[in-house]
């Protein structure tokens, strides 16, 4: 078992004067093995699916009071999937979502509980975000006093490395400001690309969100997946480089690289 220095369930600290629990099975996992998943003759032997994972919070009240209980029981007993945002030593804050599969009083009455929870989506998110900002700026457009020839500065901002943390692949959400075209955003670690072949204006802020469960393409907070060309762009664990280029007149960091590590 991790130890966890810090629990909060929707708001609520359970490792505190009141409570103290602990999660187990944080890193358990189990994977369904697909050992044919073609329309004709043969097999495939290279695709696995990760299953919902479940872990056990358990623990006691310390107050012993009954207000504490039936708090714990709003939180808990609730219809919607919880939000955990949990602390551990030596890893960055991580935060996930669960559901309350069952609840049992534990050996020394009802202030000692042991509950059963399931997580749909069976990773680990990081809590903070890596940002890098690209655009390909020029650092110092004029130097001053001119002299003859004239120098100009150097391009920067065409690319960067993020970095992705965690033990499984991430997946950034990319946000494009400013007037510009022929959008190509490239991940040369993994090879992955996206082209948008569109004129943004001043104004217009393009989103592309490649998480699975959420990916679209967004123009001006609407959805817009025919200007998808390429494909869904991942971070891989490590080091990530990232380009950005484009047709633009003006020199600033148009394009915002946002990714939170995730964990198995």
């Amino acid at each position: 078992m991790l130890e966890c220095t810090k629990i909060n369930i929707d708001g609520l600290d359970v490792i505190s004067d009141k409570y103290f629990f602990t999660l187990d099975g944080l890193f358990n996992n189990d994977t369904d093995i697909i050992m044919n998943d073609l329309n004709t003759d043969g097999q495939r032997y290279d695709h696995t699916k990760i299953q919902v994972k479940k872990v056990v919070l358990d623990g006691w009240i310390k107050s012993k009071q009954m207000k504490d209980f039936l708090k714990l029981r709003q939180v808990l007993c609730n219809k919607n999937l919880k939000t955990f945002t949990i602390s551990m030593s030596g890893i960055e804050d991580l935060t996930f979502k669960a559901q309350l599969q069952t609840w049992v009083d534990g050996s020394i009455g009802k202030f000692s509980i042991a509950c059963s929870l399931v997580l749909p989506d069976p990773y680990l998110y990081a809590l903070s975000s890596q940002i890098i900002s690209l655009g390909a700026v020029v650092d110092n457009s004029l130097n001053f006093p001119t002299t003859f020839p004239i120098t100009f500065g150097n391009i920067i901002g065409e690319s960067d490395i993020i970095v992705n943390k965690g033990t499984a692949s991430a997946y950034p959400v990319i946000t494009v400001i400013g007037s510009c075209s022929d959008i190509l955003i490239t991940n040369v670690t993994t090879g992955e690309y996206m082209y948008i072949n569109y004129q943004l204006l001043e104004n217009d802020v393009l989103e592309i969100d490649n998480n699975p469960l959420t990916r679209s393409i967004k123009l001006n907070g609407a959805i817009r997946m025919d200007l998808k060309n390429g494909t869904w762009i991942t971070c891989d664990v490590g080091d990530n480089e990232i380009t950005f280029n484009r047709n633009s007149l003006e020199s600033i960091f148009h394009c915002t690289v946002n990714l939170k590590s995730r964990y198995i």
